[in-house]
């Protein structure tokens, strides 16, 4: 939460992005998917669905879209274990 408010959306408190959230459902998928990550064994495949807005339409450079970070995102935070160097 400290990172989110302090480099992209400075002055949202916690109370303003819990009532920005409608619903949440039923969060067994995501508990599931981070397990997953956390483990590093296997890659984990993520799509990001939607028309140009998620694919960035006319967003330069491709490493600012929103597909381009997540995979960053999730390559810097969950790397898979190198089974050649233990």
């Amino acid at each position: 939460y400290d990172r989110l408010t302090t480099h992209q959306t400075p002055g949202l408190t916690k109370q303003d992005l819990i009532r920005s959230q409608a619903w949440t459902g039923n969060q067994n998928r995501i508990v599931q998917m981070m397990k997953k990550l956390s483990s590093r064994e296997r890659p984990v495949v993520a799509v990001v669905a939607g028309g140009s807005i998620s694919l960035g339409h006319g967003v330069t450079p491709d490493s600012v879209r929103y597909a381009e970070r997540l995979q960053t995102w999730m390559n810097d935070m969950f790397p898979l274990e190198d089974k050649n160097n233990k």
